[in-house]
């Protein structure tokens, strides 16, 4: 496959993931306003409340799989050539192979990234998606109007991490947007 179509495959593929994780997100509200007294008091491990569990971890994973997709679009576009497994990102101290040859090649993208990667959002995100992959459950919160729902996390790292739904999705939209630009 030419590279021109491999980054529209990217483009694309990371457009389906967006619309999943949009998918979860409006059966969280629709879940929640149907079984708020119930999620509301922590009732959340019957069969009509299940799913708002469910479709939470689900948009986490969603949305970090954004992340990770963005990466291995920066891979291509940048002709980088790292395996998949290779293509990876760390913290400043512990930079990838990935990460020093994209810093080499296109430092203003390597800046941009590490930005993101520092940002509320994204530290939550990131925060949330290892707690769920090493601890299988996490308790939650919910704080709700008449708009909005927000999910308050446990504390992770000694951190609470508060923070609305849709952000998640706007913020991986607009980091993937600028690197596709």
């Amino acid at each position: 496959m030419d590279k021109a179509s491999f980054l529209k495959e990217k483009r694309d593929n990371f457009a389906f993931k967006l619309g999943a994780a949009k998918y979860h997100i409006q059966m969280i509200q629709t879940v929640f306003k149907n079984n708020r007294d119930l999620i509301v008091s922590g009732k959340i491990d019957l069969p009509t409340t299940r799913p708002f569990i469910y479709h939470y971890y689900s948009l986490v994973y969603e949305i970090y799989s954004c992340f990770d997709m963005t990466l291995h679009y920066v891979n291509k576009k940048y002709d980088l050539n790292f395996e998949n497994k290779d293509v990876q990102w760390k913290n400043e101290k512990d930079k990838t192979k990935f990460q020093k040859a994209l810093n080499d090649i296109s430092p203003q993208t390597y800046i941009y990234i590490h930005t993101v990667v520092e940002t509320p959002w994204f530290i939550a995100l990131k925060a949330t998606r290892n707690y769920l992959t090493h601890n299988g459950i996490i308790p939650l919160q919910v704080e709700y109007n008449d708009t909005k729902i927000n999910i308050i996390n446990p504390i992770i790292d000694d951190k609470v991490l508060h923070f609305d739904l849709n952000l998640w999705g706007e913020e991986i939209s607009k980091f993937f947007n600028n690197i596709y630009a």
